[in-house]
């Protein structure tokens, strides 16, 4: 299905710059005349689901809890992007709005298996995500990949995490567009790539 408005998603692992060129990307389609709207998953905004889920991941203490389970902070993720895609993305697709997604379910699978959740069990997780989404699909996932992540050094878990990725994205290519941006060196080329492919 042909959305009425653009959605253009990044994904990859902790500290590869998604961020950063989501907001840039923004920048600069919106300096073209373009209505953009930028959002997260699981979100940041305040007043809504997916900022209490942010925080309670984060500060689970601050809301009394000592620590949850790998399935319910999944299942907690995959609630809050519910909410954002009911009631604020698919609305402002309709509307022609190009919307700008910083995470997709991409990174509820990869980290459910990363937290040791079998293949079916986040399948299942994910699935009501999948149904709201409905026929909507990406206009583009770009995939950001770095040799390192930028705040932190190098662990197995993240070597595991871009793996799993990748994978990902290789399982996906025949759904929908992906591009694979390397974001390595001065930040205007990945930039280049990621605007060469969203006013193509």
């Amino acid at each position: 299905m042909k959305n009425d408005g653009a959605l253009y998603v990044f994904e990859g692992p902790d500290s590869v710059g998604k961020t950063t060129l989501a907001r840039l990307l923004t920048e600069q389609l919106v300096a073209r005349g373009v209505d953009c709207v930028h959002l997260a998953f699981p979100g940041n905004e305040i007043g809504t689901v997916g900022n209490l889920i942010y925080r309670l991941h984060h500060e689970p203490q601050q809301f009394g809890i000592d620590s949850l389970s790998a399935t319910a902070l999944q299942m907690l993720h995959v609630a809050a992007h519910v909410d954002a895609i009911q009631t604020r993305i698919l609305p402002a697709l309709a509307l022609g709005k190009t919307v700008i997604l910083d995470r997709f379910w991409w990174s509820t699978d990869v980290y459910g298996q990363l937290c040791g959740l079998n293949n079916t069990l986040v399948e299942s997780i994910i699935a009501p995500e999948k149904h709201i989404w409905g026929e909507t699909v990406p206009t583009v996932v770009f995939l950001l990949e770095r040799n390192a992540p930028f705040e932190f050094p190098v662990s197995d878990y993240w070597r595991r995490c871009t793996s799993l990725y990748s994978h990902l994205a290789d399982a996906q290519l025949e759904k929908h567009r992906i591009v694979r941006v390397s974001n390595e060196g001065e930040i205007s080329t990945p930039l280049s790539i990621i605007m060469q492919a969203a006013i193509a």
